[in-house]
């Protein structure tokens, strides 16, 4: 299901809603057919392995980001300075994205509204909020006790074994042939680099040359979006310290 249609103006715009289009909001967003948190949550997994492919706090932080990054691609919010903006508060089909548009939109006047703020409080469910709309969504499966060992692991695994590493190619192939990444792609590649996890998207023996054409690519990511990815990173460095790619 998708949202409605970002229009130019909004009729009943709540008190603290910008309508989209005003200052920071990402020029033509909508909402995407393939969400951004999906798409990331797929890369950050082992599935293979049954495991996350980062540690517990930097995959909190990485998907809060994914979430955050994908209300801004839907038009849903923008950032301002160090401050989150919503832009569109219709209802959305998505349970998710509703969800958080509503949790914001009650901390209209509260300094909640800060982007380091919501990060943090969006670490620890975005990860089940995400897996539980793969498993609605049917991409993955429930997987029982007996394949995880002593009932460790995921619980879930994809119902299509290619699926998992289609987001990370298509950023691969484009880097690679040196094509244009949409916003989306930007934001994901933005967001797995940060995380340490570059080697899903730059293959070895072209580290260099494609790290070249990976930052110039990063340099178009609008400014929300690049407010967002810098906010992961420090997060991401204060963890952990400097990541290598």
């Amino acid at each position: 299901m998708t949202d409605e249609p970002v229009t130019d103006e909004l009729s009943t715009a709540p008190a603290g809603v910008e309508t989209p289009g005003q200052t920071n909001a990402v020029p033509g967003a909508r909402k995407a057919s393939v969400r951004l948190g999906d798409d990331l949550f797929l890369c950050v997994h082992d599935f293979e392995g049954d495991r996350p492919r980062l540690s517990l706090s930097v995959l909190q932080a990485v998907m809060a980001g994914g979430v955050i990054s994908e209300l801004v691609l839907a038009g849903k919010l923008t950032v301002r300075g160090s401050t989150l903006v919503v832009t569109d508060a219709r209802p959305s089909a998505d349970p998710l994205v509703h969800h958080v548009l509503a949790d914001i939109l009650a901390q209209a006047q509260s300094p909640a509204r800060d982007l380091a703020e919501w990060l943090t409080a969006l670490g620890r469910p975005s990860v089940g909020w995400i897996a539980d709309r793969l498993l609605t969504a049917g991409v993955l499966v429930p997987t029982s006790a007996r394949r995880r060992s002593a009932d460790i692991g995921l619980g879930y695994a994809p119902r299509n074994a290619d699926i998992p590493g289609q987001p990370a190619a298509r950023v691969a192939c484009a880097l690679a042939a040196g094509a244009p990444l949409s916003d989306h792609d930007r934001c994901l590649a933005a967001l797995l680099h940060a995380s340490g996890l570059t080697s899903l998207i730059i293959p070895a023996g072209h580290a260099r040359e494609d790290l070249l054409v990976l930052d110039a690519e990063l340099a178009f990511l609008p400014d929300p979006l690049t407010d967002i990815h810098r906010e992961i990173a420090s997060t991401i460095t204060t963890l952990t310290g400097p990541l290598p790619h």
